[in-house]
C-alpha cells in the first residue's frame, strides 16, 4: 500500500491509530485524522448516531492548497453541516475527508447537535394541540437521550405500583400509611418518611401529574447524569423538600405525600442542564412556545405566589426547597457533568 501523507504537514507520513472502533490515519504532528470513504460514518454507528457526508455535507467555502494522501487532488474546505461552526475538508474524487485536531471533538458530536437543533425547531401537531387543549399539561422539545430511559420508567411504575396498591386494597393496613407519610409533628420520632412519602400520592390527579413531568423530563436527565447519579438526586431532593416543609411547619401536624418535591428539584437541574429545551404550553386556545426555564421559572414564581397567600393544600415549601436544591446541587456538578457530555455543553454554548 503506498505510504500516505499529511495534507497539511505535507512530506510526513500518517501512521494507522484507532478512532471509534476504526483504524484510520494520523499525523503525528498536527494531529489531524484522515478519514477513507465510509470511515467517519462508521464511527457515529459505534454510538448509535447516524450521518451521511456526502450528503449532509455543508456549504462550499473554499478549495484548498493541501493534497488528499490518496489521490492527491485538492481537497475542498466545506462547512460540516449548516449552523455548526466545524469545517472539514473533503476529496470530492474519492470521497476522503480530513479533519483538523481542532475539530475532531465537535465533529465528533456534530450529529447529535443538527438533532437538537431539529428538536428545538420542530413544528407543533394537531395531536400535541388537542392534548394540550385537554390536559393544559406542557409538550417538551428537546434533544433526544442516546438510551432508554429505563430508570424513569421503573420510578414511575414504582409510584403507580405504590398508589394503587394503597388505594384499591388491603395489603398495607391504614395504620401502617400513617408510619409512611411525612408530617413535622412526627418526623423525629419517624426519620424514614422523609423517604417513605416520595412514593406515596394523594390521589390520582396528584400522581398523574406528578408522573407526566418525570416522564417528559427524566429521561434527558437520566441520559445526561448516569442512572446511579440521577437516582441519588431524586431523593436527595425529596430529602431536600422534606426538610424545607418540617422547617417551614415545625411541630404542626400537616400531612405530606408526592413527589413533587423531587421533581420539583429536577426542574431546577433541567433549566441548568438543558439551557435550549423548549415547552409548549396552552394559553387559553393559543399553544405558546417557552425556552424551558422561562416556564419552569414562571412555576417557581407560582409557588412563590401560593406560599405568601397561605394555601396550605399544596406544600408550596416543599415545591420551592426541592427546585433550589435542584439548582444548588446542579450548580456544583455542571461542569462535571458537562465534561461527560461535550455535544450539550455546545448546545447550551452555542446559538443554534
Amino acid at each position: 500500500m503506498p505510504e500516505k501523507h499529511c495534507p497539511h504537514c505535507h512530506q510526513l507520513p500518517l501512521t494507522i491509530t484507532e478512532y471509534q472502533n476504526q483504524e484510520i490515519d494520523l499525523c503525528q504532528q498536527c494531529g489531524g485524522l484522515w478519514f477513507e470513504t465510509g470511515e467517519l460514518e462508521a464511527s457515529y454507528e459505534h454510538h448509535g448516531m447516524e450521518h451521511d457526508l456526502m450528503a449532509e455535507i455543508g456549504p462550499f467555502c473554499h478549495t484548498t492548497n493541501h493534497a488528499c494522501p490518496d489521490c492527491h487532488k485538492p481537497l475542498d474546505r466545506h462547512q460540516f453541516v449548516e449552523q455548526v461552526d466545524a469545517h472539514i475538508d473533503i476529496c470530492h474524487s474519492c470521497h476522503g475527508a480530513w479533519v483538523d485536531k481542532d475539530q475532531i471533538e465537535l465533529i465528533q458530536h456534530t450529529p447529535r447537535i443538527k438533532q437538537a437543533m431539529q428538536a428545538f425547531n420542530q413544528s407543533t401537531s394537531i395531536a400535541s394541540y388537542l392534548f394540550q387543549f385537554l390536559t393544559r399539561l406542557p409538550v417538551e422539545y428537546n434533544i433526544q437521550p442516546r438510551q432508554p430511559a429505563y430508570l424513569t420508567y421503573g420510578l414511575i411504575s414504582f409510584n403507580c405500583l405504590v398508589f394503587f396498591v394503597v388505594a384499591y386494597s388491603d395489603v398495607i393496613p391504614s395504620q401502617w400509611i400513617d408510619w409512611l407519610v411525612f408530617s413535622p409533628e412526627h418526623f423525629l420520632q419517624r426519620p424514614w418518611t422523609i423517604v417513605s412519602y416520595q412514593f406515596l400520592h394523594a390521589d390520582l390527579l396528584h400522581l398523574l401529574g406528578n408522573m407526566y413531568f418525570l416522564y417528559i423530563i427524566g429521561d434527558n436527565l437520566e441520559d445526561t447524569l448516569g442512572k446511579a447519579k440521577y437516582l441519588a438526586l431524586y431523593l436527595l431532593f425529596g430529602c431536600a423538600a422534606g426538610l424545607s416543609f418540617y422547617f417551614a411547619h415545625l411541630g404542626e401536624a400537616i400531612p405530606m405525600v408526592g413527589a413533587s418535591g423531587a421533581i420539583a428539584g429536577f426542574f431546577g437541574a433541567y433549566i441548568l442542564l438543558f439551557k435550549k429545551a423548549k415547552l409548549t404550553f396552552m394559553f387559553l386556545v393559543y399553544q405558546a412556545r417557552l425556552p424551558a426555564w422561562v416556564y419552569f421559572l414562571i412555576w417557581f414564581a407560582m409557588n412563590c405566589y401560593g406560599l405568601f397567600h397561605q394555601d396550605t393544600s399544596v406544600a408550596w415549601t416543599a415545591h420551592i426547597g426541592g427546585f433550589i436544591a435542584g439548582l444548588l446541587v446542579t450548580t456544583l456538578l455542571y461542569k462535571r457533568v458537562m465534561k461527560l457530555n461535550p455535544s450539550i455543553e455546545y448546545i447550551n454554548n452555542h446559538q443554534i
